[in-house]
């Protein structure tokens, strides 16, 4: 984890995870901050908080286009040494701090003369920030005070360094991943600006990455290209489904709704039941490829099967489910022999087998009173959930199954908690809703 600007490098190159290989990939924190966030929805832990709100501000800062678009990468190296941009010595942060709160930052991160990578120092936490307060008879909160405005400090200064060289193309899959982080961070953590981050990705997106209704893998200097693969499609649909429940616009429904009837046409093969991970219209190979294994990212199949699932639950469509049930049993084998390698396998399956809530809420999205509504649903964790808004004040909504015949209760904003789509009695406060989604 870079202590300073936040993110995570690509991996570990030894066996104690202090020295990493000092690349940053878009998915890796991508995926790393959707665990930090159920991790604080879990525990109430704000250091875990604390991860993805500095993992997102990287993001932001270094990693995100003008367009909205996020990039790929950012290098290992700078002049040609690997991690030069990212390590320290002593007398470097005493001459920037000061010596007392130089010598305080310097033993909270580890940094000493011998160094521990190639005579500088990587920065860690051998001490907390406890252990440092003790060290220096200092009380933790001044101590953390310290700290806190000392990484502004050096994060400036580092700013002036050789940065390392960017990815700066657009993959469709990867920022689908991250705007499903920003959306479910938003909502989580109660973050309009995370939000507005997610709304200008799925909008570039949608408008960037598209020819026609066909969605493109790549956009690099201002030209999209390549036709997207499944997991391409997937997991855009699945930043939409956040994002939706997210802001409650019943766009990004809509458009992930219209997405899944054009996965399915290009990638649905009815002689086997099973996704391909390329489209009808691709050129042709000499084996149509299909790879089932969540790797360093989700399965394009494992992940059609769980935005499948929660759009079944929306809309009713039972086609949406069947498909999404196939391949999972396709996948049954894969699953109980090599579980490490299906974990979004099983996230799919576990809300499969669950019985997910069905959560309407019914007002202005824009009200205070409704979106305290939605923020209660994100209050505490809740996979296996789907989260639809409905504005009766908006006549373009999308009449789907679940949100039909939900009326406001005495002109008030309501929520209606459901489940195989037998309603609890309508709520108006967050407090009633919140015993329905823990009862």
């Amino acid at each position: 984890y870079d202590q300073i600007g936040g993110g995570f490098h690509r991996y570990s190159t030894d066996t104690y995870w202090l020295v990493p290989h000092f690349e940053k990939m878009l998915y890796d924190n991508a995926l790393l901050v959707k665990l930090y966030l159920h991790a604080h929805q879990v525990t109430g832990d704000q250091s875990y908080r604390t991860v993805v709100e500095e993992t997102l501000e990287y993001i932001k800062r270094e990693m995100t286009s003008p367009e909205g678009g996020f990039y790929s990468a950012q290098d290992a190296d700078s002049e040609g040494v690997e991690g030069k941009f990212f390590i320290w010595r002593p007398e470097q942060i005493v001459k920037l701090l000061g010596d007392e709160h130089g010598n305080v930052v310097n033993h909270h991160y580890g940094v000493t003369n011998v160094g521990n990578f190639e005579g500088r120092t990587i920065l860690h936490v051998p001490h907390s920030v406890q252990e440092t307060a003790a060290h220096f008879g200092l009380s933790e909160n001044d101590t953390q005070e310290i700290i806190d405005e000392s990484r502004t400090v050096l994060l400036t200064e580092r700013a002036n360094r050789i940065a390392p060289m960017r990815d700066d193309k657009a993959l469709t899959v990867w920022n689908g991943l991250m705007l499903r982080a920003y959306a479910e961070a938003g909502a989580v953590l109660n973050r309009p600006d995370y939000v507005a981050v997610a709304q200008k990705s799925a909008a570039f997106l949608l408008s960037e990455l598209r020819d026609g209704n066909r969605v493109l893998r790549t956009f690099k200097d201002g030209q999209a290209k390549l036709k997207g693969y499944l997991d391409d499609y997937a997991c855009l649909i699945d930043g939409l489904i956040a994002l939706h429940e997210a802001d409650l616009n019943p766009t990004w429904l809509k458009e992930a709704d219209d997405l899944a009837q054009s996965m399915i046409n290009l990638f649905w093969d009815p002689e086997t039941s099973q996704f391909f991970d390329t489209g009808s219209d691709h050129e042709s190979l000499i084996v149509r490829p299909r790879d089932q294994s969540d790797n360093a990212v989700p399965s394009g199949i494992s992940m059609a099967a769980e935005v499948l699932l929660k759009l079944s639950v929306i809309t009713d469509n039972r086609d949406y489910q069947t498909k999404a049930v196939d391949s999972l049993r396709s996948a049954r084998e894969m699953m109980a022999q090599f579980p490490t390698g299906a974990g979004q396998w099983l996230t799919a399956l576990d809300f499969y087998l669950s019985t997910p809530k069905e959560i309407v809420i019914v007002g202005d999205p824009h009200s205070d009173a409704t979106l305290e509504l939605a923020g209660a649903v994100f209050a505490t964790f809740n996979p296996n959930h789907v989260l639809v808004a409905t504005d009766p004040g908006n006549p373009q909504n999308v009449q789907y199954p679940l949100i039909a015949d939900r009326p406001m209760l005495n002109g008030l904003s309501t929520a209606y908690v459901c489940e195989n789509y037998v309603c609890n009695l309508p709520v108006t406060s967050t407090d009633n809703l919140a015993k329905q989604l823990n009862n």
